[in-house]
């Protein structure tokens, strides 16, 4: 007859749920930055159309709500620029 170990189960399921756990919380991170990154570039996108809507129409509404973002276009003789919400500004200057 072969003589089984009683903690060796143990420790068997113990290391699965623990990599099991580590993959998940993997994932989770990485889904995490990954939705925080189209987000930045959701951001960019509509700052940049909101400065190409501006410049081809200069009676353009300068305060303007966009999928709950608040952005705000100032234009100088020199230069465009888009604020957002958060405060990031998106600026592009000409000659």
């Amino acid at each position: 007859m072969r003589k089984t170990h009683d903690g060796f189960l143990l420790i068997e399921s113990l290391t699965s749920l623990w990599l099991a756990v580590l993959i998940i919380s993997t994932l989770t991170l990485t889904v995490f930055v990954q939705y925080q990154h189209l987000q930045q570039l959701e951001t960019q996108v509509t700052a940049h159309k909101l400065m190409w809507e501006q410049l081809r129409d200069h009676s353009a509404p300068t305060n303007i709500t966009f999928n709950g973002h608040v952005y705000r276009t100032v234009t100088d003789d020199d230069s465009i620029r888009v604020i957002g919400d958060m405060g990031k500004n998106y600026q592009v200057k000409w000659q």
